[in-house]
């Protein structure tokens, strides 16, 4: 890692904000900061951050020693297959995250789309009850979420970003299924006491007829006894 002490003495000879610049480099402004703070670089981001403020690298590092096009010799610096394979991990770490967003989001307009027309479901509802948990868990053991600085590149940092905002999104639909799934046993109460309220009547309305019929047999059997 590269480190670039006059950094913020070039950004504020060109006028930016942090933010401005970091923008500019397609970076996050927090990476910026800590840049300035003495944080270490990759060679291709101090590359890309002197371009932007038209400088060269060495007028970055404070020194003179190192050309423009190559970083400064350490024995971190990775080689060159180093760096290919640094790239190939990172590719395949950001093609899992855009993966599992594109997962999470499905799901959650799934069970959005189902919630209201899915009936009494109480076996659905039990599956989907544990599905943000459990991905949740898959991402962090599988590091495809993690602390801040588990981040090797900024993409990485703002996709965990958009991954955390779909789990909430998840979350919100499956709250919105045990919405409806509430609704819907509160319509069947209501018809379950309707139909007792129904059968009551029933009941009423058939003893009433019964009573009715007695009284008649018993008018007809004393008018009978009395001719």
């Amino acid at each position: 890692m590269v480190q670039i002490p006059r950094l913020r003495e070039w950004r504020e000879t060109r006028a930016l904000s942090q933010v401005e610049l970091a923008e500019l480099a397609d970076l996050s402004s927090r990476s910026v900061a800590g840049y300035e703070a003495g944080a270490g670089a990759r060679p291709s981001t101090v590359r890309r951050l002197a371009e932007v403020l038209g400088v060269e690298v060495t007028e970055l590092r404070g020194d003179t020693e190192h050309p423009l096009e190559e970083a400064p010799p350490s024995p971190e610096q990775p080689n060159f297959n180093g760096l290919i394979e640094e790239e190939r991990r990172e590719s395949a770490h950001q093609n899992a995250q855009n993966a599992w967003y594109d997962y999470i989001t499905q799901e959650a307009d799934r069970i959005a789309s189902e919630a209201d027309r899915k009936g009494y479901a109480p076996d659905w509802i039990k599956e989907i009850d544990e599905l943000p948990r459990k991905v949740e868990r898959v991402l962090f053991d599988s590091g495809v979420l993690g602390k801040d600085d588990t981040y090797r590149m900024d993409a990485e940092w703002r996709q965990s970003g958009d991954i955390a905002d779909a789990l909430t999104k998840l979350k919100r639909s499956v709250e919105q299924a045990w919405r409806a799934q509430i609704r819907e046993v509160e319509k069947q109460d209501q018809r379950r006491e309707a139909a007792a309220k129904l059968d009551s009547i029933r009941k009423r309305s058939e003893q009433a007829d019964k009573s009715s019929k007695e009284a008649l047999e018993a008018i007809r059997d004393e008018r009978r006894d009395s001719a």
